[in-house]
């Protein structure tokens, strides 16, 4: 989410033209619904967290887009929130990475296909997969084991 305002469509966040915004860490994700009807941008700062909605009470177009609207209100917003704070930075949480299984979400068993996720410490999957799940599953296969449910 740095990456969002670093080098994409929320950098606005630090400031248009004429109007600086935010120049201190931060972490967003912005947001334009279908005919720009719904403009937002959802950040924070290690200090804070803010949303920011622009719109209509009645759905209407808004003619424009949430990088060039919603991401510079909350660079605003957040620049005068922070005035008289000191400049702080993200600090990376406390996290262990583990693999589970892509179905159950458990510990893998020997058959699981698995992905690897960060886990807050004492909440990695502590139960193994009761699944056994085929080495190989091809098309043709799960139509057979389709095909053999449905007699």
């Amino acid at each position: 989410m740095r990456l969002v305002i670093e080098y994409g469509t929320g950098g606005s966040v630090r400031g248009v033209t004429g109007h600086p915004g935010f120049r201190a860490p931060a972490i967003g994700k912005t947001g334009t619904t279908d005919r720009e009807r719904d403009l937002w941008f959802v950040g924070g700062s290690p200090t804070y967290t803010g949303a920011l909605w622009v719109g209509y009470d009645k759905p209407a177009t808004v003619g424009a887009s949430a990088s060039d609207t919603a991401a510079p209100l909350w660079g605003w917003w957040f620049r005068a929130l922070h005035s008289d704070l000191p400049t702080e930075d993200f600090t990376d949480p406390d996290l262990n990475t583990r693999s589970f299984c892509t179905i159950s979400g458990k510990r893998g068993n020997g058959s699981c296909r698995l992905i690897w996720g960060p886990f807050v410490p004492g909440t990695e999957p502590s139960e193994a997969c009761e699944i056994s799940h085929a080495s190989e599953e091809t098309p043709e296969r799960r139509v057979r084991l389709w095909d053999s449910t449905e007699e």
